[in-house]
C-alpha cells in the first residue's frame, strides 16, 4: 500500500447529504471513489472523503478492484474511477460508511415497494 492519501473533496454540506449524494456508489462491501490518478488493480488504497467546508467525513483503506479513466472532460481530480473493496475504518469512520449503506438500502427497499 503506498504512503499516498487520496482526499475526495465532496459538495455535501454534511453526513445526511452524503449519504444521499453516494447511495449509488457504496453496497456494504465497496465503494466507488473519483480518485486522481489510476490505481492498479489489487493494489491497497487510502482515502479521506471532506465535506464541502473542507471536514473530513470519513477516512478508510481498501484495495482497488478495478479504475476506470473518465478522459479529459472531468477535473483532474475526479479522473479515475476507482472500485475498492476489503474496506477498513477506524471508529469514527465505520459508523458514517454504514449510515450511507443504510441510506441506500432504504432508498432501494423504497422504491421496490408496490405503490397503495
Amino acid at each position: 500500500m503506498s504512503d499516498d492519501i487520496f482526499e475526495v473533496a465532496t459538495s455535501c454540506a454534511d453526513v445526511a447529504e452524503l449519504g444521499q449524494s453516494y447511495i449509488d456508489r457504496v453496497d456494504g462491501e465497496r465503494i466507488l471513489l473519483p480518485l486522481s490518478r489510476e490505481i492498479p488493480a489489487g493494489e491497497g488504497v487510502r482515502v479521506l472523503l471532506q465535506l464541502v467546508d473542507g471536514t473530513p467525513a470519513f477516512a478508510g483503506s481498501g484495495r482497488c478492484v478495478q479504475a476506470s479513466d473518465q478522459g479529459d472532460q472531468v477535473a483532474p481530480s475526479d479522473r479515475f474511477e476507482t472500485l475498492i473493496d476489503t474496506l477498513a475504518f477506524d471508529e469514527r469512520s465505520l459508523p458514517v460508511y454504514e449510515y450511507i449503506v443504510a441510506v441506500r438500502q432504504l432508498a432501494y427497499s423504497d422504491n421496490a415497494s408496490p405503490e397503495v
